[in-house]
């Protein structure tokens, strides 16, 4: 299912550091973009633990 556009999604992200939040996107993150789940799941991870940090999507 498709929320929002990626970049508002990780500002949602950023603005409440909501790790649930975090875990939803990833989730349709891996969906709509077909990656693999080491690689979804290593960006959660990553998000985890600098919750944070701004990760921008060139």
């Amino acid at each position: 299912m498709i929320f929002h556009p990626i970049l508002e999604k990780f500002h949602l992200i950023i603005l409440l550091e909501d790790i649930n939040l975090t875990e939803i996107f990833f989730e349709n993150f891996l969906y709509i973009h077909h990656k693999t789940f080491i690689f979804s799941h290593s960006i959660y991870l990553f998000s985890t633990i600098l919750q944070k940090t701004f990760i921008i999507w060139l």
